[in-house]
């Protein structure tokens, strides 16, 4: 295996996800709805592992951690999810749930505790993940992440258009906040203050 590279999943995608998911054992059939907060890890051209977001305000629905069979246990599940909270942080999200009916153990040393599925919150229990994909018996896990140590690798960090002319992305963290331009030459700024 060569040096895994990393990257939010688009259109093209798709299939490769659907693809190992269902290799995984996990849900797959509506990925397309939320394909914009999937992460993919690939070597070379082959897409080797993938995990999700499904946002709901403040709270999100972790989705499929799946790394292809070849490729565990070389810290890849574990980038990926680095990488899924870093993305978690940059949108505000504060507490993470997930559903498992294989991987409460690895989820548990990540600080995830049971939650009775009684009592999550009602826009996690609408999704059609908790709803209908997973089964009854599936164990729904959840972590609060507001207050935990934040890293952001750079392949998390997307510019995005701020201005005409200009893109950007931010990190906020409780008393700081770091912000990073790239500006075409003659680009305008609104006055504005801070």
């Amino acid at each position: 295996m060569t040096t895994p590279s990393f990257s939010f999943a688009d259109d093209t995608d798709s299939v490769s996800i659907r693809q190992l998911l269902t290799e995984c054992d996990l849900p797959c059939e509506d990925v397309h709805d939320h394909l914009e907060h999937f992460m993919v890890a690939r070597d070379g051209s082959q897409l080797v592992g993938a995990i999700g977001l499904e946002l709901l305000g403040r709270r999100a629905l972790l989705r499929s951690l799946a790394v292809a069979r070849e490729h565990r246990n070389r810290g890849l599940g574990q980038a990926l999810y680095t990488r899924l909270v870093a993305h978690a942080h940059l949108r505000g999200v504060t507490k993470l749930y997930l559903l498992t009916l294989t991987a409460q153990e690895y989820f548990s040393r990540r600080g995830f505790e049971v939650v009775d599925r009684a009592a999550v919150p009602p826009e996690i229990r609408a999704t059609r993940e908790f709803r209908e994909l997973c089964p009854g018996t599936a164990v729904c896990l959840a972590k609060d992440i507001q207050n935990e140590a934040r890293y952001f690798p750079s392949d998390v960090l997307q510019l995005r258009p701020d201005v005409p002319g200009a893109q950007m992305w931010a990190v906020a963290l409780q008393s700081t906040m770091l912000t990073y331009f790239e500006v075409e030459p003659h680009s305008r700024f609104d006055r504005h203050s801070h």
